[in-house]
């Protein structure tokens, strides 16, 4: 991550023992500016604060101009926003949530087989105990 080696880091910045990865839709938290990509910047955006690492359906259902940030990142190391080291990073965050209305990111719809729409439309399904 760049602003890990503007602070000084020498390696890599690692999570979770590994190297770090970011979604192109992820964002970290910080306190400091950041350069963001330029849809923060020239259309209205919305960022949804997670404090559980994001399930792949989680990324899927994100619309444009939709942003997730799971983790922050503090000089050289980066932390899930549920174990954040200071006490100032955690005031940071707690301030912000309370400004973010806590939004749920719900997953896809299930896809439909054809057999299940044809069974849909006919009002024909598997036969009940009873029948």
């Amino acid at each position: 991550h760049e602003y890990a080696r503007l602070q000084g880091a020498k390696g890599d910045v690692e999570f979770e023992g590994e190297r770090l990865r970011a979604d192109r839709k992820e964002l970290f938290f910080s306190l400091h500016t950041d350069d963001n990509h330029a849809d923060c910047i020239l259309r209205p955006c919305v960022v949804f604060l997670s404090e559980t690492k994001p399930r792949a359906e989680n990324w899927e259902a994100l619309e444009p101009h939709q942003y997730l940030a799971w983790r922050a990142y503090d000089s050289k190391k980066v932390y899930a926003l549920d174990s954040l080291p200071s006490k100032k990073l955690r005031d940071a965050y707690a301030l912000e949530s309370k400004r973010t209305p806590k939004q749920q990111i719900a997953p896809p719809p299930p896809v439909k087989r054809k057999r299940e729409e044809r069974e849909a439309r006919a009002g024909v399904g598997a036969l009940s105990h009873d029948e």
